[in-house]
C-alpha cells in the first residue's frame, strides 16, 4: 500500500511537470490553467491532458486558446 502511494504520487507530479513545460509557452501557470478548466466546466483529468498536450499539439493549442 505504502509502495502504490508513493508510485501514484510520483506520477501525478510527473503529468503536472509535463503540462505545466507545455503551457509555459503561453505564459500561463499550472494553477491558473486548471482554474480555467474548472471554471468553463471543461472536466479532462491530468492524464488525458498528457496526452493531448504530448501527441495533438494542435489540439492542446486551441484549448489553451479558448481558455483565454
Amino acid at each position: 500500500l505504502k509502495y502504490s502511494h508513493l508510485h501514484n504520487k510520483k506520477q501525478r507530479k510527473l503529468k503536472i511537470n509535463i503540462i505545466t513545460n507545455y503551457i509555459r509557452q503561453f505564459n500561463i501557470n499550472y494553477s491558473k490553467f486548471i482554474n480555467k478548466l474548472f471554471n468553463n466546466n471543461i472536466k479532462i483529468n491530468r492524464k488525458i491532458l498528457v496526452n493531448i498536450a504530448m501527441s495533438e499539439n494542435c489540439t492542446m493549442n486551441s484549448l489553451i486558446k479558448i481558455l483565454n
